[in-house]
This record gives C-alpha cells, sequence and structure tokens, in this order.
C-alpha cells in the first residue's frame, strides 16, 4: 500500500532519470561523481530491495573514480555495448530493436516506432531529436518521468496514462535488453545496474497491475 503518492511517484521519477543518465552519458569523471552518492545506492538497494547488488554499482563507480585504468575500462563497455553498431557484443538500445512495428501498430498513421514516439513527445511540447532517436531506452525513461508528476489535480488520470506509455513503449521490450546486458557482458558497472533496472521493471508492472 502506498501512503504518500506524491513521494512515492518522486522516487519512480528518480529512478527513471538514473535509467536514462546511465545508458546514454558517456561514464566520464563528472557523471561518475553524480553516481558515487551512498545516498544515491542506498536508495536504490532499498527501493529494489537488493542493496547487495546495488552496493557492487558503487564499487564500481568508487573503483573507476579512483583508477584511470577502470575508467578507461568503463568507457570502453559503454561504447562497446550501446554505442558502436559494429561491436562484437553492441547490444542495441532501441525499443524497434526489439519490436515488430508492423505487429504493434495500432493503424496506419505512423511508418514506424520512432514516428509515434516522436509525435507523443510531440504533444507534449518535447523535442528529443537534438539528443538522440525517439525509441532509445534513455529517451524513454525521460519521457516517463516527465510523464510522473508529484501534484495533479488529475492523479487517476495521469496514472493511467503512465501505465499505457509503460505498457506499450517499455514493458515489452525493455526487459529483453536488460537481460541482454546481464547475459553478454563480463563484471562490469553495467551488468549489476541491469539487474536493478529489471527488478526496478517488475516493481513498476506490479504498481501499475493495481490500476484499473
Amino acid at each position: 500500500m502506498i501512503n504518500n503518492l506524491d513521494d512515492f511517484n518522486l522516487e519512480r521519477k528518480t529512478i527513471y532519470n538514473i535509467i536514462s543518465d546511465i545508458f546514454i552519458l558517456n561514464p566520464d569523471k563528472e557523471l561518475c561523481n553524480r553516481l558515487s552518492s551512498l545516498e544515491l545506492w542506498d536508495f536504490l538497494g532499498e527501493y529494489l530491495e537488493d542493496k547487495n547488488t546495488s552496493e557492487k554499482c558503487m564499487n564500481h563507480i568508487l573503483l573507476a573514480l579512483g583508477d584511470e585504468k577502470e575508467m578507461s575500462r568503463l568507457n570502453q563497455i559503454f561504447e562497446m555495448s550501446f554505442v558502436i553498431p559494429v561491436a562484437n557484443y553492441f547490444i542495441p538500445p532501441f525499443a524497434s530493436a526489439y519490436i515488430s512495428y508492423k505487429e504493434f501498430r495500432d493503424n496506419n498513421e505512423f511508418y514506424s516506432l520512432p514516428e509515434e514516439l516522436n509525435t507523443i513527445y510531440g504533444n507534449y511540447g518535447i523535442d528529443f531529436s537534438s539528443i538522440h532517436r525517439s525509441d532509445h531506452i534513455s529517451i524513454i525513461c525521460a519521457f516517463m518521468s516527465i510523464l510522473i508528476v508529484s501534484e495533479s489535480k488529475d492523479k487517476n488520470s495521469a496514472l493511467l496514462y503512465e501505465k499505457n506509455f509503460f505498457n506499450r513503449f517499455i514493458l515489452n521490450w525493455a526487459h529483453i535488453f536488460f537481460e541482454e546486458i546481464s547475459r553478454k557482458l563480463e563484471e562490469s558497472f553495467y551488468k549489476h545496474f541491469a539487474t536493478l533496472c529489471k527488478r526496478f521493471l517488475e516493481k513498476e508492472k506490479t504498481f501499475f497491475s493495481t490500476l484499473s
């Protein structure tokens, strides 16, 4: 049972923003400094009920901050896994890599998943085109965080829209993406963070299942 919906939504919004940053930003010193907060990983460990994995994530970040070779390795894993398509273990962070849009779309109005998402973002006055493709995991999570409003006159309506967006553009593929990371990557920050992401998806799925 959720005692305070505003606080709960703020926590959810925070996690979506963290996921968004981690899968789109190069893991340089600035990002790692932001991710080195004990408070952050304590929060994630408690919220996702996995303090062990959360601690492993933090330790990898601290290791990178304290060792240039580890920082370089973290960058290489990021580039080879999520940026360079011809890399041996590239894991596409795009929804359209996992969804057959011909079967997915409800009508003939849109020709592609990115086109449909761009239209949805545009309806909110948002243009992500200068940042990345609209079906990138980070862009989708960033938009989801925007949908989560701590104060709304019609919270039930807002939550139902979140649920529909989550079910249509996150639930049906993101778990495959995170599972691929867990399966393909060697011991690394991203491997452990993917485990936390999978736990978050399950919590979101459970939360939305209570809405009608």
